[in-house]
C-alpha cells in the first residue's frame, strides 16, 4: 500500500492511499504504527535529527526510500505529505500538490511555506544519503 498523505481536521483523521482513503484514529497514532513496524520511536528519530541536522521544528519523518512525510498546516488541517508520492506541486494563489497515480490536493497555504518544507526533506536525504 502506498500512502500519499495523511490529514486531520478538528473532527477526523484520514489516511488516503493509492485510490483509497481509510479513516484513523489519530495521524499521530498511525505515525507511531509506521514507527513501531519500522523500528524506531517518533520522539527518538526527532532528538537525533535535531543533533545532527539544523532542524529544529516540523522535522521531515523518514521511515525508508518508498517514505517520508513532511507537515503541512492550513487553517482548519493538518497534514503529513509523502515526499516520495508527490509527482508535482504547483505554486499559484493556492498550491497543488499532484502525486504520481493523478490523485491533486489544494492547500490554502503560501509558496514560502512549501518551498521551506522540501528544503528541509532535500536537506535531511542530502544527510541520510
Amino acid at each position: 500500500m502506498k500512502i500519499l498523505y495523511l490529514k486531520e481536521t478538528l473532527f477526523e483523521a484520514t489516511l488516503y492511499a493509492n485510490e483509497e482513503c481509510f479513516k484513523i484514529s489519530s495521524v499521530q497514532g498511525e505515525l507511531n504504527k509506521l514507527a513501531t513496524k519500522y523500528l524506531f520511536s517518533i520522539a527518538s528519530y526527532k532528538s537525533c535529527v535535531k543533533k545532527k541536522l539544523p532542524l529544529k521544528n516540523k522535522i521531515p519523518i523518514y521511515f525508508s526510500n518508498q517514505l517520508l512525510f513532511f507537515y503541512l498546516k492550513t487553517n482548519e488541517e493538518k497534514y503529513y505529505l509523502n515526499y516520495f508520492e508527490i509527482f508535482k506541486i504547483c505554486c499559484e494563489e493556492k498550491v497543488i500538490i499532484i502525486f504520481k497515480n493523478g490523485h491533486k490536493i489544494e492547500l490554502d497555504i503560501s509558496k514560502k511555506i512549501i518551498l521551506n518544507e522540501i528544503k528541509k526533506v532535500k536537506l535531511l536525504l542530502n544527510y541520510i544519503n
